[in-house]
C-alpha cells in the first residue's frame, strides 16, 4: 500500500500537477468539457466561432452586399457550412462574459484605429489579453490584426507609404514553414512562396510585433502582414472576407481619399484571382486543431489518473 500510494503521489504531484499548471489557464479543460456535454446531449461537436464585430458595412454598400454579419457568415462557412457563428457587437461593449463561451474568436476590421482611446477599444483590448492568458484560439483580420498587436505590447501606426488598397499578395517568411503551423495546410495551397491574394484597405500597419509575435508573412507595403503568437493566435492585415465586387464598390465610395493613380492601380489588381476559401479553411482547421489537441490532453490526463487510482484502490484492498 505504501508503495502504491507513494507512486501515485509522485506521479500526480510531480507529473500531472505540472501538466495541470501548464494547461490550467488554457481552454483544454473547458473546451473538452463543452465538447463532451454537446456530444452527451445531442452528439453535436460543431465548433462555435465568436465574431467580435468592430464595424458596420457602409449604408451605401449594405443593400448590395449585406451587413457585416452576412459577409463574415458567408466567408467563415466557405470551409464548413455547419459552422456556427455567434456575433458580439464590440463597438457597443458587447463581449463574452467568459472566454469559454465560444471555441474560438475572430475580430473583424474597423474604420477605427487600434490606438484610438474609445472605451469599447480599451474593453476589447482587455478581452484580448484575457484570451491570450488563457491560450484561447483567436484570429484577427485587418483592425483585428492591429488591435491584437497593440493589446499585447506591439506598436501600431500610420504607414509611411500611404493607403494600402487593391489586391495584396503576401510572401511567407522563409524562417517559418507550414510545418510549424499545421492548420495553414490546405488542398488549395501547395506551399508556394505567395500564400494568398486578398483585398486590402488600410492606412494603419503593425510597426512592431509583440515580444511573443512571430512574423509569418508580409509584403513590401506591409512587412508584418501576418503573424502568430504561440499556437493560439494568428492574424492577417488584408480582408479575405471581401470579394472583388465589394472592394470595387468600397474604393469607389472612398475615391476622394486616394490619388488617381492609387485608385486606378487598385481597380486593376481586382482582376487578380482571390481565394477566400483558403483562409476560411485555415480558420476551420485552426479551431479543429485546438479542439483535437485539447481532447487528447484531457483524455491522457484522465486515463493516467484513473490507472493510478485503480492501483491505490487495489493496494488498499490487499492491505485490508
Amino acid at each position: 500500500l505504501r508503495f502504491a500510494v507513494h507512486d501515485y503521489r509522485t506521479d500526480t504531484t510531480a507529473s500531472h500537477q505540472q501538466q495541470a499548471r501548464r494547461t490550467a489557464s488554457t481552454t483544454s479543460g473547458p473546451v473538452a468539457r463543452r465538447m463532451r456535454e454537446r456530444t452527451r446531449i445531442s452528439g453535436d461537436t460543431t465548433p462555435v466561432v465568436g465574431l467580435l464585430k468592430c464595424m458596420e458595412i457602409p449604408t451605401e454598400l449594405a443593400g448590395r452586399h449585406g451587413g457585416i454579419e452576412a459577409v463574415y457568415n458567408t466567408f467563415l462557412k466557405l470551409a464548413d457550412s455547419d459552422l456556427r457563428v455567434r456575433t458580439y457587437d464590440a463597438t457597443k461593449g458587447e463581449l463574452p462574459a467568459s472566454v469559454d463561451e465560444c471555441d474560438a474568436y475572430v475580430i473583424t476590421g474597423s474604420p477605427s484605429s487600434a490606438y484610438d482611446e474609445d472605451v469599447w477599444i480599451e474593453k476589447l483590448a482587455g478581452f484580448i489579453q484575457r484570451l491570450d492568458e488563457a491560450n484561447h484560439p483567436l484570429v484577427g483580420i485587418c483592425f483585428g490584426h492591429q488591435i491584437i498587436a497593440k493589446a499585447l505590447g506591439g506598436r501600431v501606426g500610420k504607414s509611411d507609404k500611404g493607403w494600402g488598397i487593391g489586391v495584396h499578395e503576401y510572401v511567407w517568411n522563409t524562417a517559418y514553414t507550414l510545418e510549424s503551423y499545421p492548420w495553414f495546410k490546405s488542398k488549395h495551397h501547395s506551399g508556394s512562396s505567395a500564400f494568398v491574394s486578398a483585398v486590402a484597405s488600410h492606412q494603419d500597419v503593425v510597426l512592431e510585433l509583440p515580444k511573443a509575435g512571430v512574423r509569418l508573412a508580409g509584403s513590401e507595403f506591409c512587412q508584418n502582414g501576418m503573424y502568430a503568437i504561440g499556437d493560439h493566435i494568428w492574424t492577417v492585415q488584408t480582408h479575405p472576407e471581401f470579394t472583388a465586387d465589394f472592394g470595387r464598390d468600397l474604393y469607389a465610395l472612398r475615391r476622394s481619399r486616394f490619388s488617381p493613380d492609387e485608385y486606378k492601380d487598385a481597380i486593376t489588381t481586382l482582376k487578380m484571382p482571390l481565394k477566400p476559401k483558403i483562409v476560411s479553411e485555415w480558420i476551420r482547421a485552426f479551431v479543429e486543431h485546438h479542439k483535437m489537441k485539447n481532447c487528447r490532453r484531457t483524455h491522457f490526463d484522465w486515463k493516467k489518473a484513473g490507472v493510478w487510482t485503480a492501483v491505490c484502490i487495489q493496494g488498499a484492498a490487499m492491505a485490508w
